[in-house]
């Protein structure tokens, strides 16, 4: 295998864990009230969690953009991993901070005060907007590798098909070849 394929399989899994995993399984479940500790304390203590969390995709997603603008034609791919980037960075330094700072200004215990649950609310909801925007955009990235990496990998063999055949050399690929000749007696099982 490919190190830049590698590589940018490597920043998939990194980046749609921590957006995927991190940011939609492990704080949430982290940020749930439990007997240890009231709704207040759980969110305060995975603030820091987030942004880590936040900064693992980031970079991730920076990797990914990298690598495929090296590696593949300029195109749709660039802009798919340049939005997934943004995304992140945009959550990461801005509305991270501005969720935590909202959410520190409410009870979520007594739900109170009303207005600054609105704007926790809105700014929850920005920051779920981003993470899942970025998902679309790495899976419409990583789909648009995979189809570049088959279409070589198509193109290749029938490269190599050609060559053998003007060479008047045998298929290349055993599972092409016919073990009693040619025609249409070759596929019959009784030939």
């Amino acid at each position: 295998m490919h190190p830049r394929s590698v590589s940018i399989m490597l920043a998939f899994a990194v980046a749609f864990g921590a957006l995927v995993v991190g940011h939609g399984l492990v704080v949430p479940l982290a940020q749930s009230p439990s007997a240890l500790a009231d709704a207040n304390l759980a969110r305060a203590l995975c603030a820091p969690l987030a942004e880590r969390i936040g900064s693992v995709a980031l970079v991730a997603c920076a990797l990914s953009w990298a690598v495929s603008l090296r590696g593949w034609p300029r195109g749709a791919l660039d802009t798919l991993a340049g939005c997934a980037l943004v995304l992140c960075a945009v959550d990461r330094f801005w509305l991270l901070p501005q969720l935590h700072e909202a959410g520190a200004a409410v009870d979520l215990v007594t739900q109170s005060p009303a207005a600054s649950m609105a704007s926790y609310g809105r700014a929850q909801l920005l920051h779920q907007l981003a993470v899942a925007s970025a998902v679309v955009f790495l899976s419409a990235h990583a789909l648009g590798i995979a189809r570049l990496t088959e279409r070589a990998r198509v193109r290749a063999l029938g490269e190599a098909a050609a060559e053998a055949a003007s060479e008047g050399k045998a298929s290349p690929h055993p599972s092409t070849e016919s073990p009693a000749g040619s025609g249409l007696g070759a596929l019959s099982p009784s030939a």
